[in-house]
């Protein structure tokens, strides 16, 4: 297929298709890398959004950026298990704000769901997929469900 690309610029541009073509590759993976970075699909401060394992969220309207760093233990009774402990998942995150020392946050669903980062409240509200007995996820598959609020002494400071 990319042969059959070059021959076609090479073809339409008289033989300088190795200049047509790079500078196509570059201008296509551009325009790639600018989709996937889309602001307008950036979570904003008191609205839920999801995290995916390993990934970074920038926060829209605020100079917070969260980054999914481990899923620390699921052990949640799987749905389709009998359990005598309702279990619990804990994740970490890391969080750092433009110009501040980064914190690694601890949160632990069914117990500490939320953590404090300098004016922010970052909550954990859910954590995707629930085990099962046929299936436990591996991290990759992980998305927590997040908001991430203004502290209200932080929001009155900033007014």
């Amino acid at each position: 297929m990319k042969f059959a690309f070059a021959t076609f610029i090479q073809a339409r541009l008289g033989g300088t298709g190795a200049l047509a073509l790079g500078l196509g590759l570059a201008l296509g993976m551009s325009g790639l890398t600018a989709c996937s970075n889309d602001p307008a699909d950036a979570p904003v401060l008191d609205q839920e959004f999801k995290l995916a394992y390993g990934k970074q969220a920038q926060l829209k309207d605020a100079a917070l950026t969260l980054d999914f760093v481990s899923v620390d233990e699921d052990s949640r009774c799987p749905s389709g298990g009998e359990c005598v402990w309702a279990g619990q998942a804990r994740i970490t995150l890391n969080a750092e704000e433009l110009g501040a020392e980064p914190a690694a946050l601890a949160f632990t669903l069914h117990g500490t769901e939320t953590a404090v980062y300098r004016e922010y409240t970052v909550q954990l509200l859910q954590l995707d997929p629930y085990p099962s007995v046929q299936h436990h996820p591996d991290n990759d598959e992980y998305r927590a469900t997040l908001v991430v609020t203004r502290t209200a002494g932080a929001a009155a400071a900033s007014r």
